[in-house]
């Protein structure tokens, strides 16, 4: 009950994040088409769609968005290839990124009252990365 509780206020956190900030002006579905668009033919479009991903998971852009705007743009076949690209290479740089910071950065960070929800996060490993990935508001 505490894990999912966790998650939700997580999840809440984020979407408030999301909704009241200048993130949503910064990267609109119809700004990162307008981009994708332009490089659309070129040979090296798919390294431009990687850097939005990449981006996108620094400033917190729903990768649900940047898959839909990327099949749309380039085609079912193309798309799901350059947005699974662009969801695998995000993935890692975000994992390095944990894994240079580390365990200790990101606790002294959050600070004591979030100890435990993180050790819960942290057991559940899998489930975590599943939910959070598959969520709208969540990169």
């Amino acid at each position: 009950m505490l894990f999912l509780a966790a998650c939700a206020l997580a999840v809440l956190t984020l979407a408030l994040a999301w909704r009241y900030s200048p993130l949503p002006e910064l990267a609109t579905a119809e700004r990162i088409r307008g981009v994708l668009v332009e490089v659309r033919e070129a040979p090296w479009a798919i390294i431009v769609v990687v850097a939005i991903f990449v981006l996108g998971a620094v400033v917190v852009v729903p990768v649900n968005m940047l898959v839909l705007v990327t099949a749309a743009v380039f085609g079912p076949w193309l798309g799901i290839l350059y947005g699974g690209a662009g969801t695998v290479v995000s993935g890692v740089a975000m994992f390095l990124v944990g894994a240079v910071v580390g365990r200790e950065a990101l606790e002294r960070l959050a600070g004591e009252r979030f100890r435990r929800p993180l050790s819960i996060l942290r057991r559940q490993g899998f489930l975590t990365v599943l939910t959070f990935r598959l969520l709208p508001v969540v990169p």
